[in-house]
């Protein structure tokens, strides 16, 4: 009986410690995660790849890779919440070119047949998602490689990130 009793105590301690260690911080910190975050590569060309722009105030902008020269759709922006169920984000607005004409690519330069040229950007407004701060996106950090120069990194979602610069404003001049 007393075997019984252990094993069933045994049981039940891990169950209750095992859920707490489920519920345990993603081991990024808000502190950390502001800044400019490049997936895929710590190296800058001549242009950004996709990047997000995570900032003090609990904004963040999703710029997609600014070598595709055919998407019209440029980035997104909302707001982020980080805690120990992972990364939130709500999307309240796009960048969106309007207008322009797509014309023939230019071979060693451009990787498309076609590219978007001339247009507006314009900032969309749109109703924010209010499941995305019932769903979280997976970030953890990882181990930054000697190939990255040791950038810092973290996997948002399976996309691996190095981490740029501290400010998220860094590159916006370049944009």
């Amino acid at each position: 009986m007393r075997t019984i009793v252990s094993v069933l105590l045994l049981g039940i301690s891990t169950l209750v410690f095992g859920q707490q260690g489920a519920n345990r911080s993603s081991g990024v910190s808000r502190q950390q995660l502001i800044g400019v975050w490049q997936e895929g590569s710590a190296t800058v060309g001549d242009a950004l790849r996709k990047n997000f722009q995570f900032f003090s105030d609990g904004r963040f902008v999703l710029n997609f890779s600014q070598y595709n020269d055919i998407s019209a759709v440029r980035g997104l922006g909302g707001q982020y919440r980080l805690d120990s169920s992972g990364l939130f984000l709500i999307a309240d607005y796009r960048k969106e070119i309007v207008g322009g004409t797509f014309e023939r690519g230019n071979p060693g330069v451009e990787s498309e047949e076609f590219v978007l040229t001339g247009g507006k950007l314009q900032t969309i407004r749109q109703k924010p998602d209010s499941d995305s701060y019932v769903d979280p996106y997976l970030i953890s950090p990882c181990k930054p490689e000697k190939k990255a120069g040791g950038h810092p990194c973290v996997v948002i979602n399976y996309n691996t990130y190095y981490k740029l610069n501290d400010n998220p404003q860094f590159y916006d001049k370049k944009k």
